[in-house]
């Protein structure tokens, strides 16, 4: 875990609309990773190239991705590597900026992934390329991103903070301008732009 204070809701379960849109040919069940319940998987072979692209149900900006195997007799994730991207096609790969990439440890439970500065996206992308211990099959029970809507972030500020101190659940104020160091810029921005023209324009109809 890192200090990132403000950890929302969850924008990759199928109850709020995401959807696993591409997985490695050898998967099976690569949907169940966005299930809530621990009997279901995606399950692959160890030595398959694992990967699977997840839709989240809105365009947010990510800062903890969590990872998970509870499965009994086999292998746990190791290397991860995490990409976001505002589009995906099956044809063409588009272009990956990087959440990070992390060693997980051997446990048959959550691990946590975070960026601290955030990222913005539509799409995650998850790759596995290495596993401990030697079991045959290497499934994934759990996957979920937690971060903050685009919507929300328009809306956010002081007084979004509630008595404690502490950010509200779904609110923040981070920066919103361009993502330093992996080229995702914000649609926040030009949207700003947008709200602050039509009050201005507001604000002259009223005066006249």
């Amino acid at each position: 875990e890192t200090g990132v204070s403000f950890m929302m809701k969850i924008f990759a379960c199928d109850d709020c609309g995401a959807k696993v849109v591409g997985a490695n040919v050898e998967s099976q069940g690569a949907d169940n990773v966005l299930t809530l319940t621990k009997d279901e998987y995606m399950l692959n072979k160890c030595g398959d190239d694992i990967w699977f692209v997840v839709e989240l149900c809105a365009a947010i900006k990510a800062h903890k991705i969590q990872l998970g195997n509870v499965e009994l007799y086999s292998s746990n994730p190791k290397k991860v590597n995490i990409f976001l991207s505002n589009t995906y096609h099956r044809e063409y790969t588009g272009q990956w900026a990087p959440f990070g990439q992390f060693e997980a440890n051997d446990t048959r439970e959550l691990q946590t992934f975070t960026n601290e500065d955030g990222l913005f996206g539509k799409f995650v992308k998850i790759e596995i390329t290495s596993f401990f211990g030697n079991e045959h099959f290497c499934p994934i029970s759990f996957f979920k991103v937690y971060g903050i809507s685009e919507i929300e972030m328009l809306g956010g500020g002081d007084d979004d903070v509630g008595e404690s101190g502490e950010p509200d659940n779904h609110t923040t104020t981070p920066s919103l301008e361009k993502e330093a160091g992996n080229g995702n810029t914000s649609p926040i921005s030009s949207a700003s732009k947008v709200v602050r023209f039509i009050k201005d324009k507001v604000h002259e109809t009223i005066e006249k």
